[in-house]
């Protein structure tokens, strides 16, 4: 599948709140944290003012299959339950049930490695889900430590991708 990518459009938030919604339920044992992951994943028309968040969609049809968010954290910032360095963050990367596992994933790695060298950025944080570990190895990102999750008794990977 060939696909492209595009900025999101202030009201393009809802669709894209549903895209990350559908993704994390294809994992079964996320379920049961739904209501913690819509408080997460919902993309508002504010969120896609002040990030770079970029629709992925299939150049023959123009459909999108997912979409990725880079933040700016301007300050280390302690949460309950972790602590969040400063830097630059791939905080949202999603991808529907349907085209997991079919190289999208990958093709959009490489178009954010690109775009990350052309604005400067040598690398981004993220948490990965538990179950995107083994894809953020493949990629070369750098694990750095399991952190405590806003759910109790869970903990996600923390890594950097650089942008080689």
């Amino acid at each position: 599948m060939q696909i492209t990518y595009r900025k999101a459009e202030e009201t393009e938030a809802a669709a894209l709140t549903k895209i990350g919604l559908l993704s994390k339920q294809y994992w079964q044992d996320t379920k049961e944290y739904l209501p913690v992951f819509e408080k997460e994943l919902t993309i508002t028309p504010y969120y896609i003012r002040r990030n770079a968040v970029f629709i992925i969609e299939t150049i023959e049809t123009k459909t999108p299959v997912g979409y990725f968010s880079i933040t700016e954290i301007p300050h280390d910032l302690q949460s309950a339950t972790a602590l969040i360095p400063h830097g630059f963050w791939l905080e949202h990367f999603y991808i529907l049930p349907e085209h997991i596992k079919k190289g999208v994933g990958r093709q959009a790695i490489s178009f954010l490695k690109s775009y990350c060298k052309q604005y400067g950025i040598p690398f981004l944080y993220l948490f990965s889900d538990p179950h995107a570990k083994g894809f953020y190895d493949k990629m070369g990102a750098v694990y750095l430590e399991n952190s405590f999750s806003p759910i109790e008794g869970r903990r996600v990977p923390l890594y950097r991708l650089y942008m080689e």
